[in-house]
């Protein structure tokens, strides 16, 4: 495996700088008052760009990252890549293909091949190539998958927490969110002067308004927060529990369901049903999820 491999490459690791500075890339001296060599610098930067380049290369041209395998510990020797930054360059080339794969619609069999075997190849673990939540969007896709297709989403998470949904006994629960943020749009009132009394100067800087102040109500609407908590998806409604409020919306009774930059907004059918933004939520997933479960 990769991460096997490349186990010796640990010597790589940056070092603090002194008066007499190590090259945190060659390991040699770098000389008086300095801390690394601008040529290793140099060629350690540009060995990151080929390596990534590489890995994008064999996600997009479907080739065998095995195939490739000598070639990729070449340029970490040659690059002085050390087992951090191969964890961070391999992290960063998972997520960007997902985000491709996905850019088109949902992931394929024949693309979650590729990012299995990518996986298996490197030998890192989800810690490090799950750093921007790219895995956590193909476990989503597969969600979807099941939904399109026809078949009954099956729960792909698994947690040992004690949660506060109560759910039925026909009822599947298909993800959580653990920090959630729930807002509610709501009409606020103020008072505004009309302004229309005459004003009398009464000495340098002091005015006596003739005619009485009148003010009039002005109304406007804003999203205030109403509880931070946790949110479930299940296979027919949306749940939020906090310790201040806890609600249920099943997709159902939905009458509107946006996606928003940060979260998504819903609100219930029927008068007075206010509209709800949660905020920490995965809007592509949720919305996909709610738009294709709705009856």
């Amino acid at each position: 495996m990769l991460r096997r491999a490349e186990a010796g490459a640990e010597s790589f690791r940056v070092a603090p700088s002194n008066i007499m500075g190590t090259c945190p890339y060659c390991r040699r001296s770098a000389g008086l008052f300095r801390s690394a060599h601008p040529e290793c610098k140099q060629q350690h930067e540009q060995a990151c760009r080929r390596l990534y380049l590489l890995l994008s290369t064999c996600f997009r041209d479907k080739l065998s990252f095995r195939d490739q395998d000598d070639k990729i510990k070449q340029i970490c020797r040659e690059g002085y890549i050390d087992h951090q930054t191969l964890g961070s360059i391999c992290a960063r080339a998972l997520d960007d293909a997902i985000r491709l794969f996905l850019y088109d619609g949902l992931i394929s069999q024949e693309e979650n091949d590729a990012v299995s075997a990518f996986i298996e190849y490197t030998g890192f673990p989800q810690s490090v190539l799950n750093v921007n939540h790219c895995m956590e969007r193909l476990v989503q896709s597969q969600i979807l998958q099941d939904i399109y297709e026809g078949r009954p989403p099956k729960c792909r998470i698994t947690t040992n927490a004690s949660l506060p949904f109560l759910l039925a006994r026909d009822e599947t629960m298909l993800w959580l969110y653990g920090s959630v943020t729930c807002y509610q749009l709501k009409t606020v009132v103020s008072q505004r002067s009309k302004g229309n009394s005459l004003p009398i100067q009464l000495a340098r800087g002091l005015y006596y308004g003739l005619g009485g102040l009148e003010s009039e109500a002005v109304e406007t609407t804003q999203l205030q927060p109403v509880a931070h908590g946790m949110v479930c998806l299940s296979d027919k409604a949306f749940y939020f529990a906090s310790s201040m409020k806890n609600m249920k919306l099943p997709y159902a009774e939905l009458m509107t369901a946006n996606a928003q930059a940060k979260g998504i907004s819903l609100q219930a059918e029927g008068d007075g049903k206010p509209l709800l933004y949660f905020e920490g939520v995965d809007p592509w997933f949720c919305y996909n999820l709610i738009a294709n479960l709705k009856p």
